[in-house]
């Protein structure tokens, strides 16, 4: 729950610094959840856990590991542990069910420059329905913008056209959103960059992934072809380029793949 601690609003990607001491009991608070849960994805023990475990280090010694991502966790980290509301009025247990939800969302907020976002950024510069809506809100995470939930679980996530900002697609505490995410959309970002990572074979659940007009790059990863209940896959007008694998004719159920206007070879 947060304290009466200065809120550490440090946007500076470049500051080192330990994590303070309620972002750092935080931490190892998330930590401990992630462990706890049974049938985890494979990314989850194989490099997130690593990842968090290392955090406070690499934060502490400037570390040049500690890329925007790394950043975009320790902030995460301080708005859960100082400045999220819904903490002081929703049920414990309620708001622990909630936490690594909470976490994996707020880590992609800042991940992709959620406070210069055209869209429901939580500064009350962009425009939004309702406060409610608003990402980093004290609400529910399932009543924020581009967010809907099936039994306190997230299904949805459509982030498009929202002014995303990254160089590395979205960070892998995603994975944390993978058991139930149906729907992963990032499309009209153009200046949403990278490659999509490998983790995104964790997300089996998955039915219709978007990233399209984006200025994501690179190759097409061989666990995408993994991912079976997968029907609609919409990555046109973007930077990908090598070759599509015989193995997407596995996935049985895509019944839409627009693919145009990248640099595919043999397309």
């Amino acid at each position: 729950r947060p304290t009466n601690a200065e809120p550490a609003h440090d946007h500076d990607h470049g500051a080192g610094g330990d994590l303070d001491e309620a972002s750092a009991a935080m931490l190892r608070r998330v930590v401990r959840q992630i462990g706890q849960t049974p049938d985890p994805p494979r990314s989850w023990n194989a490099t997130l856990l690593p990842d968090l475990e290392a955090l406070p280090v690499l934060v502490r010694d400037g570390d040049d590991r500690c890329q925007s991502h790394c950043h975009a966790r320790r902030l995460a980290l301080n708005w859960l542990a100082n400045e999220d509301e819904a903490a002081s009025h929703m049920p414990a247990d309620e708001y622990d069910r909630a936490l690594l939800q909470r976490y994996a969302l707020s880590t992609a907020y800042f991940a992709t420059g959620g406070e210069g976002w055209t869209v429901c950024s939580r500064n009350g510069g962009s425009e939004c329905e309702s406060d409610d809506a608003r990402w980093l809100s004290p609400s529910s995470h399932c009543n924020w913008d581009g967010i809907n939930c099936k039994g306190g679980k997230l299904s949805w996530f459509d982030l498009s056209d929202h002014g995303l900002v990254s160089d590395s697609y979205l960070p892998l505490e995603m994975t944390l959103l993978s058991p139930t995410l149906e729907l992963l959309w990032t499309n009209d970002n153009p200046n949403l960059g990278g490659t999509l990572p490998a983790w995104i074979g964790d997300f089996q659940s998955l039915l219709s992934l978007g990233a399209y007009n984006t200025s994501l790059t690179g190759l097409i990863p061989d666990s995408l072809y993994r991912i079976q209940k997968l029907n609609s896959l919409r990555l046109y007008k973007s930077e990908f380029e090598g070759s599509i694998s015989p193995e997407i004719g596995n996935m049985k159920e895509l019944k839409w793949l627009w693919i145009h206007d990248n640099h595919f070879e043999d397309i």
